[in-house]
């Protein structure tokens, strides 16, 4: 018995790797073509030029997070669950090296009074 070619998980996966691909390509096409239009229509201030709303913004957030809801999609579910856990234990990292870091501003710099003996020098 052999599978009929609609049946074939591989080609099944070929056409969903197509259709991101083109809609990724879509998505890059049309964030240039608008980048490009409010670059050419207005000079932008000196400095970091924030965004006038924040639709802007949070369109271009929206395609970002469903690009990466796509792909995390493709991916098995094991695999989805490590990465989860990775991530997990970067972000634990990072809050850990941000608290190491505050201790040691709250204490202060290396060589103040207290944390040494002082003792007095004759001068003759």
């Amino acid at each position: 018995m052999t599978d009929r070619p609609e049946d074939d998980p591989l080609q099944s996966l070929r056409d969903q790797l197509a259709a991101t691909e083109e809609a990724t390509a879509r998505l890059a096409r049309d964030t240039a073509e608008s980048a490009r239009r409010a670059r050419s229509s207005r000079i932008p201030p000196g400095g970091w030029e924030v965004p006038r709303s924040g639709t802007e913004a949070s369109t271009e957030l929206q395609a970002l997070i469903g690009l990466f809801d796509t792909l995390r999609s493709m991916l098995p579910e094991d695999i989805q669950r490590q990465l989860a856990d990775l991530i997990r234990q970067l972000l634990v990292l990072i809050r850990s090296l941000i608290d190491w870091w505050l201790s040691r501003l709250e204490r202060g710099p290396a060589g103040r009074a207290g944390d040494f003996e002082v003792q007095d020098i004759p001068i003759a």
